[in-house]
């Protein structure tokens, strides 16, 4: 796990708090640390942070590579390593191929 590259995601109140540790301004477009509401959560974090809710946040919690890891019942580190996930949800992949012959 890289230190220079973690994104404290807190859910509180209908709220997300979100706060980097090292990470680097141009690797998210987010201004922080900053508190936005749980509908503008990007999609490339939403859905990392529903991978994390499923997993138990008694110790030993467990990492999740290239995700994050649940280090209680309401905070995430949520691993950011550059990635451009965009809104993609992947229904793109779904639609069928428009080649023309």
């Amino acid at each position: 796990m890289q230190l220079d590259n973690i994104l404290r995601v807190e859910l509180k109140d209908g709220k997300v708090l979100l706060d980097a540790y090292g990470l680097d301004d141009k690797l998210c477009a987010l201004t922080l640390p900053c508190e936005i509401e749980e509908h503008e959560v990007p999609k490339w974090l939403e859905r990392k942070l529903y991978v994390l809710m499923v997993m138990p946040y008694e110790p030993p919690t467990t990492a999740i590579r290239e995700v994050g890891m649940r280090v209680s019942e309401d905070v995430f580190w949520i691993y950011h390593n550059g990635e451009s996930y965009g809104d993609d949800t992947g229904e793109e992949s779904k639609e069928p191929s428009r080649q023309t012959s």
